[in-house]
């Protein structure tokens, strides 16, 4: 993951409970993370592949400056 966002937070609703989850980006890394509200099981696997193409698409433009 790009160093430059790893550490900004994100907000998501936990699909199970509604409560709003704040990490930061570097959380999102793993298949799957774990609501700490309901400890439900959140499959981050779609999230990341937006986010690793965001982020390619950032170091491109950063090349270019």
């Amino acid at each position: 993951m790009d160093n430059l966002f790893s550490n900004e937070l994100f907000e998501i609703p936990c699909p199970k409970c509604k409560k709003e989850i704040q990490k930061p980006l570097s959380w999102f890394n793993k298949d799957i993370v774990s609501c700490p509200f309901c400890k439900a099981a959140i499959s981050t696997r779609k999230f990341r592949a937006k986010l690793q193409a965001t982020e390619k698409e950032s170091a491109r433009v950063r090349k270019q400056l």
